[in-house]
């Protein structure tokens, strides 16, 4: 017989509008993700939210309270990532602190979407709430290597700090503080040395050589590194 649109789906559809199917109370009581998932559809599709759905949504915000927050998470990182992000963001700020308010959501308006995280957790309650939340120790490792390190201003500094956090966190570290990338560029180009398992002698050598063991084996390692990277010595 064709489509049977009982709900006025298609309508709103075609004017970009989310709504509850029946009474919104009820929907989010069986089921309180619906309120985030609502939200991350808006932001993701560009579609507004029905007045009447909007309203409980605010009205029944306390409930995110008892999701696991793995499942807020899962929806938070799409959320990150949609192209209707500030406008829904500024709407919604107080349902969303309803999990973050440990966070700073205001704070990621007007972000590139590939910063927003970085811009969420930029604050001394970042680690904590990121473990909170549940994330990934990669995840939590690559958010404080941009929030919690400081631009290198030359080359030196800058392969340093590569060989700890790795070339892509170095640069949305320059980029998140509008910095050149040049110094990453550069490294990376000409295959510099920035870290210890990049010199061309390994810990077993300098035992052979020094006779040196333990401890002092990584001491020496780490002062050829240095001597390396401030072009005292040729790798």
């Amino acid at each position: 017989e064709g489509l049977k649109d009982f709900h006025g789906g298609t309508e709103d559809l075609k004017n970009k509008l989310l709504r509850c199917v029946g009474e919104p109370d009820k929907r989010f009581n069986e089921d309180a993700l619906r309120i985030m998932r609502a939200v991350r559809f808006s932001a993701v599709l560009m579609f507004d939210i029905e007045p009447e759905t909007a309203k409980s949504i605010r009205k029944n915000k306390k409930l995110l309270e008892d999701i696991a927050v793995e499942r807020l998470s899962a929806e938070l990182f799409k959320l990150l990532e949609s192209g209707g992000y500030d406008k829904t963001v500024t709407e919604y700020a107080d349902v969303l602190n309803v999990f973050l308010y440990d966070c700073n959501i205001e704070k990621t308006i007007g972000k590139p979407s590939n910063f927003r995280i970085f811009a969420l957790f930029d604050n001394p309650n970042g680690k904590s709430a990121m473990k909170r939340l549940k994330f990934s120790n990669k995840t939590i490792a690559d958010v404080l290597s941009v929030t919690q390190n400081t631009p290198p201003e030359t080359l030196p500094e800058a392969r340093r700090l590569y060989g700890k956090i790795g070339g892509m966190n170095l640069k949305n570290l320059l980029l998140y503080h509008g910095r050149s990338t040049e110094t990453v560029d550069i490294t990376e180009k000409e295959n510099l040395c920035c870290a210890v398992k990049d010199l061309d002698i390994d810990g077993k050598q300098v035992i052979e050589i020094t006779g040196k063991n333990g401890r002092e084996t990584g001491q020496i390692l780490n002062m050829l590194l240095d001597a390396v990277i401030d072009n005292k010595i040729k790798n």
